[in-house]
């Protein structure tokens, strides 16, 4: 349904009921071609903006005429246009969409109370009466036999969420279960090294000595093996704080002044 097919069926009805004073749901979706769950959706907006009143009776639900303020007429009207352009609009959204287990549990627990209450009206009705007749008694029936087959399927809704938790809420634990086996059995350094010292181990070059220039040494005195005679000078014991380095420089130009000679 277009918007503007919505906004004209709402002033029909409308006219409808106001022509008539006091009409049934089922008389108003003869005369407008709709079904009586739409009729009573639209007059339910209809009493939002004051401009209707929905009666729940034995006999049925009736529509009654309100008539506001001329001045407000026209506001209101306009509102409850507005506000069926909306629900039009979520309506052929949800059309488009599958409709998720929370918007059907919601439509369900409002229609569910509103069968409840007209419930309560009908049989405050009948108790009020001194004689009932078949008709009446058949009329309520088959609204509970409904309002029982609703309950039937909103039960139904809940056990199917109440599955889905379930397998959430096993896979959490399962989730939870290798969780802890991973902490039970920590990884140690003795059995595992750091990573990073195995590689600096596998690049690890041997390290080099180099002579200590820091701390002056004394040359040891040399000695002839028994039966050698001595041929090679004695060198002479390095001063007090001279260097290795200093050591080595002084016998290597003593081996040069010797070599040219």
């Amino acid at each position: 349904m277009a918007k503007e097919d919505l906004e004209t069926v709402i002033d029909r009805l409308l006219d409808y009921v106001r022509t008539n004073k006091k009409v049934s749901i089922r008389d108003a979706s003869r005369a407008l071609a709709l079904s009586q769950g739409q009729v009573e959706r639209l007059a339910m907006l209809l009493e939002e903006s004051e401009l209707m009143e929905v009666q729940y009776t034995i006999f049925g639900v009736k529509l009654v005429p309100r008539y506001p303020e001329p001045e407000e007429e026209a506001t209101r009207i306009e509102a409850a246009k507005r506000k069926a352009s909306e629900i039009l609009k979520q309506t052929q959204a949800l059309e488009r969409e599958v409709m998720t287990s929370e918007h059907l549990l919601n439509f369900m627990e409002h229609d569910i109370i509103r069968r409840l209450n007209a419930a309560g009206v009908l049989l405050n009705g009948l108790e009020g009466k001194r004689n009932y007749t078949p008709a009446e008694l058949e009329f309520v029936r088959r609204e509970l036999e409904a309002l029982s087959k609703q309950l039937v399927a909103f039960r139904s809704e809940i056990n199917a969420l109440r599955e889905k938790e379930a397998s959430f809420s096993g896979d959490v634990q399962d989730f939870r279960d290798r969780l802890k086996m991973m902490r039970a059995s920590p990884v140690t350094a003795s059995t595992a090294p750091n990573l990073l010292e195995r590689a600096s181990e596998m690049v690890r070059l041997p390290s080099l000595r180099m002579p200590s220039l820091s701390k002056p040494r004394e040359a040891a005195p040399r000695t002839a093996k028994r039966g050698q005679s001595e041929t090679v000078p004695r060198a002479r014991a390095p001063k007090r704080g001279q260097s290795e380095a200093a050591q080595f420089w002084t016998r290597l130009s003593r081996g040069r002044r010797r070599g040219g000679k």
